[in-house]
């Protein structure tokens, strides 16, 4: 929800990771592919770490589309 909080004592790790893969084929006709990808690892979050400690956070997105036509237009 956007207002989310985490407090420890210690150390706080989050990783975050989204692959997306999206094909559209067309023998007669328009194909066309979109793909998007978002990936959040700690979005919305207040962090408090109390007394010693570190914050390691990653976020890895990775999106492919492909589109093929035989007899039409492909957009990818």
């Amino acid at each position: 929800s956007g207002d989310e909080t985490l407090s420890v004592n210690g150390g706080v790790s989050a990783i975050a990771v989204l692959s997306n893969t999206v094909t559209a084929t067309s023998v007669v006709g328009n194909a066309i592919a979109s793909a998007t990808s978002d990936a959040v690892g700690l979005s919305g979050y207040q962090v408090s770490i109390i007394g010693s400690g570190s914050l390691n956070a990653s976020a890895t997105s990775s999106s492919q589309s492909l589109a093929s036509s035989v007899g039409g237009r492909a957009g990818a």
